[in-house]
């Protein structure tokens, strides 16, 4: 389980997308390398030692270990306690392992078309404010649960609760990627449930280490008269890693609401749509 703390000053009107994100990528994280060779895997020991390296060898008695770079090991099978191979983390050109972005799933608050693999999670922390759980269910499937923590600290703090599903698929491996799904946040008022999300879908171009993605998605209401909230939503997110355990995130969401205006009877005389545009950025630093 990966961690995670999400820095968000909320500064509007500032993009930085995709036109500096291919020099940050070559010369903050370099790319992994596409040679056709043997994958990583994990070697966990019954005595609990792990080690990370290529299989270079297998027999009914032992296995052989590339290193990766720090020599070769013969271990016998029966000290073996698992060998199986590593997703999270990747060979960089210079021979240095780097590790995937274990949040490459998901911007601020908006969703990308990238998709866990299956076992693979992550605790996110935005602001000390909102926390979620991410999980890959399968390698299309995962799902993420949080909740507003204070307010549920708080002693007349409401109940709140907030669910997601994605399902998604690569189409081009590091180029792109589309997934749909859905986002709800429920929470008690005056003693009764209210519900509220959103369907989406998203397109994803680029790597785990630079992407950029555009969603679309239809306001929904499960609990109201009403369930049309409004038109659709459409965001424009980008991700670029700077270092190891820093990226930078730029989130922009594009909204349409309805305003009306009423006569001095509150008949409604007129109703308008106005274009709104927030940004916001943020970095994300990324731990074990």
């Amino acid at each position: 389980m990966k961690l995670q703390f999400d820095v968000v000053p909320m500064v509007l009107a500032l993009s930085l997308m995709l036109p500096g994100a291919g020099m940050a990528e070559d010369e903050a994280a370099p790319a992994v390398t596409q040679a056709e060779q043997a994958p990583i895997e994990r070697v966990v020991l019954k005595n609990g030692q792990m080690f990370r390296g290529r299989i270079l060898e297998r027999t009914a008695t032992h296995i052989r270990i590339d290193l990766l770079g720090a020599g070769e090991m013969t271990l016998r099978l029966d000290k073996v306690e698992s060998v199986e191979i590593d997703e999270t983390v990747a060979m960089t050109e210079d021979g240095q392992l780097y590790k995937r972005d274990p949040n490459r799933t998901r911007y601020l608050y908006s969703p990308s078309a990238m998709s866990l693999k299956a076992g693979e999670g992550y605790f996110s922390q935005k602001e000390l404010f909102f926390s979620s759980v991410a999980y890959g269910v399968t390698d299309n499937i995962s799902i993420l649960v949080g909740s507003i923590i204070p307010l549920l600290l708080a002693s007349d703090g409401p109940f709140n609760f907030i669910t997601a599903i994605k399902v998604g698929d690569t189409i081009t491996e590091d180029k792109f990627h589309v997934a749909a799904g859905f986002e709800a946040f429920t929470f008690d008022q005056d003693d009764e449930l209210w519900s509220a999300g959103f369907l989406f879908g998203s397109a994803t171009l680029g790597s785990d280490r630079s992407h950029v993605t555009l969603s679309a998605g239809k306001p929904f209401s499960l609990s109201s008269d009403s369930r049309d909230l409004g038109p659709a939503i459409v965001t424009l997110s980008g991700n670029v890693r700077v270092s190891s355990s820093v990226s930078l995130i730029n989130e922009n969401w594009f909204l349409a609401p309805e305003t009306q205006e009423e006569d001095e009877d509150g008949f409604v005389t007129n109703t308008s749509r106005e274009f709104v545009h927030i940004n916001s950025i943020a970095a994300r630093i990324m731990g074990e």
